[in-house]
């Protein structure tokens, strides 16, 4: 396998040659004016240039296919620049190097050919552990630098190096590099220069040195007969104390190791002072925060970023203000960060401040507990403390969505509730929309809704009602009950509940076990108060009658508590569960005291 890699390399560098030979003949006019007089002879036709490799790509077999498939990529890029008068035509030299390190160095060439103005820029392609640094070339050719760049891949330089390096038939080299000042202000220019030499001294000539400032590639320079190199070099906008600047020797020749040299720089810019003012720390949410500071180094840009907002101004003799509306804002803790770009040789600054947003929340109170199904019911929503302007609610009761616009502090909503809502208790919703000061907030209660068309014994209890009527007004008017105590039993209780309660529900043990509970309640209090239960009564009408006969306020509110639980377990669309069974058992010993 090595020995194919050495003859097709050797038959790749004849092609090359070949090209060279044949190209004054080739060379169209629109390229000769594109270059210098003196160094038309060395250019080449980019259509030659890819013709000639898809036949090298195509003899080389699968080993160097990606390799070349890569370097035909960037040369479609590059002569689509130069037909549009991007970019100067390739020049063979910088060709045969590009080919040269694509077969020597066994890395896969990656391309990236952005445009400044008319000159094509070498970008290195490093992945996120590494640098992406550009390397420019304002003259007529490009530069073999340029092509070398793209050979990193997901290397860095000092892998690259180690990776050129390591073959055992490489011979050593050595790099230095001086700077002609120690320290500089940013932005600002120097000089650097080195020499590079074999290991007897000797120096080397026509090497190709890379300098990058803070591992980032900004110069190149070409080796004199004698090894040495001098370029100059701008300081990047970089604000730390020192960095360092490295010389790079990427050999394109096998046999030759790469090398490296290092030297430091301090840095000098001028440090921006900040100073930042607020009208407080704590401010209500829908009010104005206002942010005001200073800035040296002449009118700068500022950032500020809050609650995910970042608004922008400009210092104008080191002065600058920002209003900010809190009511793009949420009420909660939020950080201020204040953000000041660099400008030239003044570094960037940054601020942070805590700061409150505070809310009101309101209280909602909720009355009309029991809705009639089919008629118009209101339903009252008081909201403490009372806020100026309006406040949307929204109210939800099964099926219903209602969106009110209340102005008082107290609203009373009509409500019409459908025929098709089944009788038992349901959840009344009511929210209110945040709308600064006033924070979002709800507030839920149960309400029973009573279905008169789901009774299906209405006509039934026509009787009973009048009964309560009549023992009503006798109350009113305080006539005495002339009913004697009666023995009543718990089957006569449940005799009497069975006529309006429907069949279906009496086959739920829990449901039985309530009623149960109920009629030995009823039992007992009937035996109490001489009052019985039957003759039509409803279980309210009965509570209304023996509350006047009954001492003890544990036995009417625990005769109360068992009353409210038949009724949901009786006609609500839940079928009561294990606590409500005991819920029945706990207020039947309030009733029956042992």
């Amino acid at each position: 396998m090595r020995l194919g890699l050495v003859y097709s390399t050797l038959a790749l560098i004849i092609l090359v040659a070949a090209l060279i030979t044949v190209k004054p003949m080739l060379k169209t006019p629109t390229e000769a004016n594109l270059v210098n007089p003196t160094t038309t002879q060395q250019v080449i036709s980019i259509n030659d240039i890819k013709e000639t490799l898809m036949l090298i790509n195509s003899t080389l077999g699968n080993l160097t296919k990606a390799k070349l498939a890569s370097i035909i990529g960037f040369i479609n890029a590059s002569r689509t620049a130069y037909s549009n008068g991007q970019a100067p035509p390739l020049n063979t030299n910088e060709l045969s190097t590009l080919i040269n390190l694509a077969s020597s160095s066994h890395l896969a060439i990656p391309y990236n050919v952005p445009l400044i103005n008319t000159s094509m820029i070498g970008e290195l392609i490093l992945n996120s552990t590494g640098v992406q640094g550009l390397l420019g070339h304002s003259a007529g050719l490009l530069l073999a630098a340029q092509y070398m760049t793209t050979a990193l891949g997901n290397s860095t330089l000092s892998q690259l190096i180690s990776k050129l390096a390591s073959s055992s038939s490489a011979m050593n080299t050595t790099l230095t590099i001086n700077l002609t000042s120690g320290s500089a202000a940013v932005g600002s220019t120097i000089t650097a220069y080195g020499r590079l030499t074999l290991p007897n001294g000797t120096g080397l000539e026509g090497q190709l040195i890379l300098v990058t400032v803070n591992g980032r590639v900004i110069a190149s320079a070409v080796t004199n007969s004698t090894g040495f190199y001098t370029v100059n070099i701008t300081l990047p906008y970089i604000y730390v104390n020192e960095t360092s600047v490295k010389a790079l020797f990427i050999p394109v020749n096998k046999g030759l190791a790469g090398s490296t040299a290092e030297a430091t720089v301090r840095l000098l810019f001028n440090e921006t002072r900040l100073v930042i003012h607020v009208n407080g720390t704590v401010v209500k949410w829908g009010d104005y925060l206002l942010i005001w500071g200073n800035v040296t180094g002449g009118d700068r840009a500022v950032t500020v970023r809050v609650g995910g907002l970042s608004l922008n101004a400009t210092s104008i003799n080191g002065r600058f203000n920002l209003t900010i509306p809190t009511s793009v804002l949420r009420p909660s803790n939020i950080t201020l960060l204040i953000y000041v770009k660099p400008n030239l040789t003044y570094s960037p600054a940054e601020r942070a401040l805590n700061i409150t947003v505070v809310g009101v929340r309101p209280s909602i109170r909720l009355s009309g507990t029991v809705l009639l199904a089919g008629l118009t019911s209101t339903i009252r929503i008081s909201i403490e403390p009372s806020v100026k302007g309006n406040l949307t609610l929204l109210v939800n009761l099964g099926p219903l969505d209602r969106t009110v616009v209340a102005n008082s502090p107290t609203v009373t909503i009509p409500i019409r509730l459908p025929l098709t809502l089944g009788m038992g208790f349901t959840t009344l919703n009511v929210t209110v929309t945040p709308n600064p000061p006033i924070e979002g907030v709800a507030a839920t209660v149960r309400v029973l809704v009573v279905n008169l068309a789901q009774l299906a014994i209405l006509a039934a209890l026509a009787p009973a009602a009048l009964v309560a009527v009549r023992l009503t007004r006798g109350v009113r008017h305080r006539a005495p009950v002339t009913q004697t105590p009666v023995a009543v039993t718990v089957e006569a209780v449940v005799k009497s509940l069975r006529q309006p309660i429907p069949s279906a529900r009496l086959g739920d043990p829990r449901v039985k076990a309530i009623l149960d509970s109920l009629t030995k309640a009823i039992t007992a209090v009937g035996a109490a108060t001489g009052i019985a239960f039957g003759g039509g009564l409803t279980l309210r009408e009965y509570l209304a009658l023996v509350s006047g006969r009954l001492t003890d306020g544990e036995v009417v509110k625990g005769l109360n508590g068992l009353i409210a639980l038949a009724e949901e377990a009786l006609y609500s669309p839940r079928l009561p569960t294990d606590s409500d069974v005991d819920a029945a058992l706990s207020y039947l010993a309030m009733v029956i005291r042992r």
